[in-house]
């Protein structure tokens, strides 16, 4: 026959005791189980209670510890363990019976004010709080309470209730974990968001966000909900105001503070000084509000929680990438950030500035994929320090000879380069994508506004594909006869328009488009085939001086003899 039972359950103990007790050992095989991770088989097959004590004898399965210490004590050989005198048996069933209230009465202390609600004990209950109480919150249940010390004492001789106790240690922490809050009440479990556990979506929370509270057999999540939980469940100082008019502009100010994260979050896809100006000018105004203190309500509250740990970041991050000051012009708001920072209990769950700017450039911030040796990626990071973009559009440089797998199974299934990762999206092929960042970012457009030079832009981005097409099958020939109609075209492109150097007068997508290209062939021909593509095309010549007079270009550009050796080992492997 088996018992089974846990180590740290007090219920499973009472039924452990007896079995010792009474010298069952050799008759009752004792089955322990982990209550954390009790094995499936358990509850499918053995107890579907699914709890512990239980004890499987004469062919059935007897739950719940009362029931069965009166069990073992009845159907085992041994004296008996309830005493034959009417009026014990009476008073016996009397705590039998209170046992329950007993234990619900103490567990709930543990929320309020123990001192005054323990008040009478049972083993191995009373054993566990006295041990529990004494470390956690300085109350010894038997200062006051001679017999109770003395009974406690003289039930810690008994060899078979020794048999069964545990590590004090153990024991607090079990409580700890499953009772406390706060910071010695609530446990913190930190994740990782990036790589969450798959338990945390199955077990505890569906949802799979944080935060969320495991307490009183129940999940709570949503921040705002769980703020005002715990201010409303929990002891110590209430953190909304008792003033009507105070709750009510809380309420308001509460209720306003998802759309105020939304209209920030938004700005970092254009103007943030414009766009969230505003909603930076709202809390301005709301700390204008009440003047018995520096923060929302006057006093420190709920809503300086809710607000505070966004604002923060958002100072920072904005200051850093986008140079916009959310203090600037809003001393209150100054003030505000300056008081909160010399709370404790914020300044304790604050991490470090440059982790937040981090982790908002990669959560918000458009990423370009890119090979610096790919002249179809140089076209886009041109533009992009061209307009002054670093800030906003991240490079992550790859490596076509090893590119990783997660590039083309997660990010960019054609598995080229560039791509751009921008708003929920990925973009590619550069044409597309020179043009997207000169539309979708600010800064001087490089497409002029006349129509003409409109016209012909769109012309000259047509021919590239054409153009570089014609030039890479000539390195298979003679390039002075096969691609020399292509500079040619060039050349004449650039006779067009007479106000600027460039394909279209002034610097534009189309300069952007060609020159990658150009520069390679340039280099590249006159090493391996001696053909100067400049001879005879002035206007080709004083283009590519004036571009590399750009430092957007100039940035962006690699040493010639990588070209030279990327294209001889590409191009010229049969020479």
């Amino acid at each position: 026959m088996a018992l089974y039972t846990a180590y740290t359950c007090p219920f499973a103990q009472r039924v452990w005791i007896t079995r010792n007790y009474k010298g069952l050992q050799d008759k009752i095989h004792l089955v322990p189980l982990n209550l954390q991770s009790r094995p499936s088989w358990y509850g499918e097959k053995v107890y579907s209670v699914n709890r512990v004590p239980a004890l499987e004898h004469n062919g059935k399965i007897i739950g719940e510890s009362l029931d069965l210490i009166k069990y073992l004590d009845s159907n085992f050989e041994g004296q008996s363990l309830l005493p034959d005198d009417p009026a014990k048996k009476e008073f016996a069933e009397e705590l039998f019976s209170y046992t329950d209230t007993f234990n619900k009465t103490v567990f709930s202390s543990f929320k309020g004010d123990v001192a005054k609600e323990v008040d009478i004990a049972y083993i191995p209950f009373v054993e566990r709080f006295q041990i529990f109480l004494s470390e956690v919150f300085k109350y010894d249940i038997t200062a006051g309470r001679p017999k109770l010390a003395a009974w406690i004492e003289e039930i810690n001789k008994l060899g078979a209730y020794k048999q069964t106790k545990t590590d004090p240690k153990e024991l607090v922490e079990f409580y700890k974990k499953r009772i406390l809050g706060l910071q010695d009440k609530i446990k913190l479990i930190p994740l990782n968001l990036q790589s969450r556990p798959a338990w945390y979506g199955e077990k505890v929370y569906p949802p799979n966000k944080v935060p969320s509270l495991e307490h009183n057999g129940k999940i709570i999540g949503e921040s705002l909900d769980l703020i005002k939980y715990l201010d409303s469940n929990f002891e110590g100082q209430s953190l909304l105001p008792e003033d009507p008019a105070k709750r009510e502009f809380a309420e308001e100010l509460l209720a306003y503070s998802d759309t105020f994260n939304k209209i920030v979050f938004t700005s970092f896809k254009g103007d943030p000084a414009k766009e969230a100006g505003p909603a930076f000018d709202y809390l301005e105004n709301a700390l204008h509000k009440f003047d018995d203190g520096p923060f929302l309500l006057g006093q420190f509250s709920l809503v300086d929680i809710a607000y505070i740990p966004f604002v923060e970041r958002f100072h920072v991050f904005l200051l850093e990438v986008f140079k916009y000051d959310i203090i600037a012009g809003r001393p209150k708001l100054e003030a505000w950030i300056e008081e909160i920072n010399k709370i404790e209990a914020y300044k304790q769950t604050k991490i470090d500035p440059k982790e937040n700017v981090e982790a908002f450039k990669k959560r918000f911030l458009a990423r370009l994929y890119v090979a610096y040796i790919c002249p179809y990626a140089q076209r886009v990071w041109i533009i992009r320090n061209y307009k002054g973009l670093q800030d906003k559009i991240k490079l992550i440089p790859l490596n076509l000879q090893s590119r990783p797998a997660w590039y083309g199974e997660k990010v960019y299934p054609p598995n080229k380069v560039p791509s751009l990762e921008h708003n929920g999206k990925i973009i590619g092929e550069s044409l597309d994508l020179i043009k997207y960042l000169d539309s979708n970012f600010e800064g001087q457009s490089l497409l002029p506004e006349d129509p003409a030079k409109r016209e012909f832009a769109e012309e000259l981005l047509a021919y590239s594909d054409t153009f570089n097409k014609i030039v890479f099958t000539s390195f298979k020939g003679d390039p002075a006869k096969e691609a020399g109609p292509a500079f040619d075209y060039l050349e004449n492109a650039l006779h067009k328009f007479d106000d600027g150097p460039f394909l279209l007068g002034q610097f534009s997508l189309v300069d952007i488009a060609y020159i990658p290209f150009v520069e390679r062939f340039h280099v590249f021909l006159l090493e391996v085939f001696k053909y100067d593509i400049i001879a005879g095309r002035p206007k080709l010549e004083a283009w590519i001086e004036e571009i590399n007079k750009i430092e957007a270009y100039k940035q962006t550009k690699i040493d010639p003899k990588e070209n030279v050796e990327a294209f001889k080992k590409r191009f010229l492997v049969n020479t």
